[in-house]
């Protein structure tokens, strides 16, 4: 099951644990082992062309020399020193209207300013970003804002944002919007329309570029679908039909560059 709610959760769980296993200085064998220091690194020169490139105002450029700064190791300061660094170069092609570094912003603000993140990922989805529509789904169905549950206006942007993606072809919206249209949650239960949303899901994932990258979604889904059709009536398996047909021909441009949403989503 793909569910929103569990993200913070096992996020905050994580962070419990890492500090668990920091606290104190002894268990019960005895002193516990000195944690061993990051190394420092010299980190590489990025390529003299791609800087004069970017620094010229190349939006493109700009997004391969955030990625080079993004990749690179060191110790957790040089990490931060490194991560600002790519932001920077980020926030400049982004700035500049370059919808990967849009999204590589609403995707890297998530966590850490979800109002910065909103905003750049509106900005993609403005572009036909059906992953930014996505992630902002996330954001409001998750409340990602705030430690309190999801309001009804929260929920309902959030399903806004979702059936948004969904009706792109993003075949990750597809699936959620099928769990929730087989549970009843946040909609009402409907079978014919989670059979249609599954089925369509189904056919993204089982299609380049996510075949390769989505095994175990798509091993779910269709599981998911075997289990849906067999509760439906004739009369139901073909008005889903009917409904997957109409959503196949209907005119609609290419999904943006795809990529599959974060795992700890």
């Amino acid at each position: 099951m793909r569910y929103f709610y569990h993200s913070t959760a096992v996020l905050l769980c994580c962070l419990l644990l890492l500090l668990s296993a920091c606290a104190g200085g002894s268990t019960a064998n005895g002193p516990s082992a000195r944690t061993v220091p990051e190394a420092a690194i010299t980190p590489p020169d990025p390529p003299v062309a791609l800087v004069k490139a970017a620094e010229s105002g190349d939006a493109r450029s700009q997004v391969k020399l955030a990625h080079f700064y993004f990749s690179l190791a060191g110790t957790a300061e040089q990490r931060r020193t490194f991560t600002e660094q790519g932001l920077q170069w980020c926030e400049r092609a982004a700035g500049q209207g370059d919808l990967e570094a849009q999204k590589e912003l609403g995707l890297r603000f998530m966590l850490l300013d979800v109002k910065q993140s909103a905003m750049w990922l509106e900005k993609a989805a403005a572009q036909g970003s059906a992953y930014a529509e996505y992630l902002l789904a996330h954001i409001f169905l998750a409340r990602l804002d705030a430690p309190n549950p999801p309001t009804p206006d929260h929920k309902k942007e959030g399903m806004a944002w979702l059936v948004k993606a969904a009706e792109r072809g993003y075949p990750y919206a597809q699936a959620r919007l099928a769990d929730m249209y087989a549970e009843g949650e946040n909609v009402a239960r409907d079978p014919v329309e989670a059979w249609k949303w599954t089925t369509l899901a189904c056919g993204g994932f089982n299609q380049e570029p996510y075949r390769g990258r989505s095994y175990e979604e798509r091993i779910r889904c269709e599981s998911d679908l075997k289990k849906q059709a067999a509760d439906l009536t004739p009369e139901q398996r073909a008005e889903g039909q009917k409904s997957v047909l109409q959503w196949r021909h209907a005119d609609r441009p290419p999904l943006d560059e795809p990529r599959s949403p974060p795992s700890w989503m």
